[in-house]
């Protein structure tokens, strides 16, 4: 089924008739949805490029961003339901991957249709806690030079623009907030595969960090590292966007 109007929530989305199978793709803190624009070219016309875009970001950045997180999944799950109608698998990058997750919980509390698959990248497994300072105590600067720390993720041309850090910075406090005040809730596994992605150097996602995701899912798990830090999507998308696709090949 083809959705029949565009939605602020897939400023991206391109219809492909031919498509298997609807990959929605949630991204990282301060990220959007341009971080997935090149996934259809390499993934191909058999999968259908789903990026969300969530409130304060590009075509939506007069809106404020969410930083509850019951709050966000309800609006996911809500505002992009036409869009389940066929096939689908979730993957989501970071503070993206729990989202992708809670989504994922939430569309079987409603009794929506679930996804195929589950794809988790570049974040630890809800049941595994790690000390952070709070975000909100932070200055501006104190919380870049914590972020370009824990994940290396400001580029330079950003860091000597006061001008455009300026702006990005309430998105990315509030999208740090949302992730530090996730609150798991204990639930019965879930009945898709999930794959657990990692960068080798990335600090922030140990592989049995990572592998405490198999709790998740009574399906099957994966664990799959990929040379580089946090931002592995980038420097080893061909190899990744291989094993999404071999693993999607196999659940459908």
């Amino acid at each position: 089924m083809r959705p029949a109007e565009r939605n602020v929530w897939l400023p991206l989305y391109q219809h492909e008739p031919n498509a298997r199978l609807r990959l929605f793709c949630f991204p990282h803190a301060g990220g959007n949805a341009q971080s997935f624009r090149a996934w259809s070219k390499q993934l191909g016309p058999k999968y259908e490029i789903c990026a969300v875009q969530t409130p304060g970001r590009w075509n939506r950045y007069q809106e404020p961003p969410i930083s509850h997180f019951p709050t966000l999944v309800d609006l996911v799950t809500t505002s992009l339901q036409e869009y389940f109608s066929q096939p689908f698998a979730l993957f989501g990058h970071s503070v993206g991957a729990l989202l992708a997750f809670e989504v994922a919980r939430d569309l079987r509390r409603k009794g929506l249709p679930r996804p195929r698959y589950l794809f988790l990248a570049g974040r630890r497994a809800p049941t595994i806690h790690q000390r952070e300072p709070a975000i909100s105590s932070l200055s501006d600067e104190a919380l870049v030079a914590f972020i370009a720390d824990r994940f290396g993720a400001i580029p330079e041309p950003v860091l000597n623009d006061p001008e455009m850090l300026k702006m990005i910075m309430p998105l990315l406090r509030a999208d740090l907030e949302l992730a530090q005040n996730y609150v798991y809730a204990a639930e019965p596994p879930l009945e898709c595969p999930i794959a657990a992605f990692g960068g080798m150097s990335d600090r922030t996602t140990l592989p049995f960090w990572l592998e405490a995701w198999r709790d998740q899912t009574s399906a099957d798990f994966t664990v799959k590292m990929f040379p580089g830090g946090h931002f592995f999507l980038d420097t080893a998308r061909g190899d990744l966007l291989k094993s999404v696709d071999q693993l999607c090949q196999r659940a459908t």
